[in-house]
């Protein structure tokens, strides 16, 4: 799915791509796998970079960055870190639907406007400063919200409590959260949006483009607080140059929100491949499809092959992609990638 289009107010001089990735989509046809595609030969082949967030990559990424740009205030920056921390909190939560009291949200504020206040003008706060602020306070659900922080204070988890030493200013950037559990997936999406934020506050102020594509962005679908957080972010970058896609091999978690149901509603472009059965039936429904519409979508088609939805048109795509260049840096196949020799 793809987010409306960003405001042409400006023209931009050149674009920015971001890839936040738990794993990179369906590979090309005929390479005969489901493991991810390859992003960061697709990065480092368009002139860009690979980052890898894990605890062995010796890269990291502070949740607490912020940009010095012109056109955005600092009280509004600290304000879209509030949200941002409300939803890395969620994110941890013990169930996945369990949402954040007014108390602990008050709390969560209280202490990243604190962080703030005390690194100064000149410092960024880390991890272990919210967390050790969170100890200071009066409320005993404080120290509940600050044990859910202390794995990732101390401990084989702490590298998001670290200075950033990676920077996206490449034309095409590859994050990689492949290597980071399940429990830290969404945490390491979160801070690494937080991350893109940032760059493409700069893009904006350089009149530049910024082309963002999240992977199993149905991941950010499972917390009442991070689904908040994503349609903030989602709708913000339209105001500031974001082209938006979010890509997913389950879409039950997005339609099932009537958050995402709105957002792929607004969606200037949907590009629907193969679906369950579940999921297909999900589509009928929303996108009140067809029987033969029904049929480009359905379990039988070839891989590549779909249905794309763009405004009023609903047209079959068929993309079988030939043997070259590009079909190497994309292939998943094991015999192929061994042959290309990674």
């Amino acid at each position: 799915t793809s987010g409306p289009r960003a405001r042409e107010s400006r023209t931009p001089r050149r674009a920015y791509g971001f890839r936040c990735a738990c794993s990179t989509g369906t590979a090309p046809r005929g390479s005969g796998s489901t493991r991810p595609a390859r992003a960061a030969p697709v990065a480092e082949a368009g002139g860009g970079v690979s980052i890898r967030l894990a605890a062995d990559s010796g890269q990291f990424m502070n949740p607490f960055d912020t940009k010095d740009v012109a056109t955005l205030s600092d009280p509004l920056q600290i304000a879209f870190k509030v949200d941002a921390f409300l939803a890395l909190s969620a994110s941890m939560m013990a169930e996945g639907n369990q949402g954040l009291t007014q108390a602990e949200r008050s709390i969560i504020a209280r202490c990243v406007e604190e962080a703030y206040r005390r690194s100064g003008a000149a410092g960024t706060p880390v991890l272990e400063d919210f967390y050790k602020l969170l100890l200071e306070q009066p409320e005993p659900v404080a120290r509940e919200i600050a044990l859910r922080y202390e794995r990732h204070v101390k401990g084989s988890f702490s590298f998001f409590n670290r200075m950033s030493n990676v920077h996206l200013d490449a034309p095409m950037v590859n994050i990689d959260l492949h290597d980071l559990n399940s429990d830290m997936k969404v945490f390491g999406m979160l801070t690494a949006l937080e991350q893109v934020r940032n760059r493409m506050y700069q893009n904006f102020a350089e009149e530049r483009t910024t082309w963002l594509y999240i992977d199993e962005v149905q991941s950010l679908f499972k917390h009442p607080a991070v689904i908040a957080y994503f349609e903030s972010f989602w709708a913000e970058g339209r105001k500031f140059g974001l082209v938006a896609t979010g890509l997913s091999q389950n879409a039950s978690f997005m339609l099932g929100s009537d958050i995402g149901s709105t957002m792929i509603l607004n969606s200037d472009y949907l590009m629907l491949h193969k679906q369950s059965t579940v999921d297909r039936d999900l589509w009928a429904e929303t996108l009140n499809l067809s029987d033969e519409e029904i049929g480009y979508i359905d379990d039988g088609i070839k891989p590549g092959d779909g249905l794309l939805v763009a405004g009023g048109a609903r047209l079959p795509i068929t993309n079988e992609l030939p043997k070259g260049r590009i079909y190497d840096l994309l292939t998943t196949k094991p015999s192929e990638v061994a042959a290309l020799g990674g």
